[in-house]
């Protein structure tokens, strides 16, 4: 009796490892543009950018996305002090500036400010004598000797 030769059995391909690959982040939104409103007390602002005039207030802009610069505005108004303003990502989305008023700015732009007068200069007469210095008084001073009870 011959038997034959154990045939080997077919050889399993092993499974191929498998690279670990990281999943694909998910796309991020972009950020939908939103628009500040700057709104000046009072109304009638001119708003500038680098000197530039943009117009006038209540003026809606759109803000800066995060990673953006911020922009530094200007808000003027005749009879007001020049208001900066920075609009950043952060910024609201309504701004209200109250805009200081001038130092001796009438109520009118038109009309000339009027200079007050000069205050009238005292006479020797009507000056305060000058009061003597009074004698400065000297403390007590405590006594610093040090006293040695076993003596």
């Amino acid at each position: 009796v011959v038997t034959p030769p154990p045939t080997p059995e077919p050889a399993k391909p092993e499974p191929e490892p498998v690279a670990a690959t990281k999943p694909e982040p998910a796309p991020v939104p972009a950020e939908e543009a939103v628009q500040v409103k700057i709104v000046s007390k009072p109304e009638g602002a001119e708003v500038y950018n680098e000197g530039s005039l943009l117009g006038h207030s209540p003026f809606e802009l759109e803000r800066p996305k995060r990673g953006e610069p911020g922009l530094d505005l200007t808000l003027k108004l005749s009879g007001y002090k020049d208001q900066p303003v920075r609009v950043t990502a952060f910024t609201q989305e309504k701004l209200t500036v109250e805009l200081d008023k001038k130092r001796g700015a009438s109520a009118s732009a038109t009309k000339p400010a009027a200079t007050p007068a000069p205050a009238p200069t005292p006479t020797p007469a009507q000056t305060k004598p000058a009061e003597e210095p009074q004698p400065r008084r000297q403390r007590a001073r405590p006594s610093t000797e040090v006293l040695d009870p076993w003596n």
